[in-house]
């Protein structure tokens, strides 16, 4: 944008140097004309800073939005996953999400793994036990 605000000033020069006769239409109409353009240039100039604002902010929620897709979303599946990227089936028995208390490990179970009482954490070993009839 430095160009055209240099072509501007450099317009701008030119009329004040040449000698115009104020009294003259022709007069007018060029130094209307000049402040017309520093307007625009002076609003093109805002509207830049404005869309460069506007893109890193769309960078920045667009990295956020990423972040958060990780978050939700498992990259790795594996059988014990029960995100909504795996191959789940909806006629199969259905998974439980099951946090650890001491590590916060995320652990997927189905029934069998409930009915059975107990498991120990995968991660950090801690014996998780499950009273289905309370």
């Amino acid at each position: 944008m430095n160009n055209v605000m240099e072509k501007l000033a450099f317009l701008k020069g030119v009329v004040e140097g040449v000698d115009l006769e104020n009294d003259r239409k022709d007069t007018k109409v060029i130094k209307n004309m000049v402040s017309l353009l520093e307007e625009l240039s002076n609003a093109v100039t805002d509207l830049e800073a404005n869309y460069s604002n506007l893109q890193r902010q769309v960078l920045e929620i667009e990295e956020d939005l990423g972040d958060l897709q990780d978050t939700v979303y498992c990259d790795e599946c594996d059988d014990d996953c029960c995100c909504d990227e795996c191959e789940y089936d909806d006629d199969e028995d259905p998974y439980y999400e099951v946090t650890c208390p001491v590590c916060g490990e995320v652990i997927c179970l189905d029934e069998d793994d409930l009915g059975e009482g107990e498991i120990e954490c995968p991660k950090c070993g801690e014996k998780l036990e499950f009273d289905l009839d309370a």
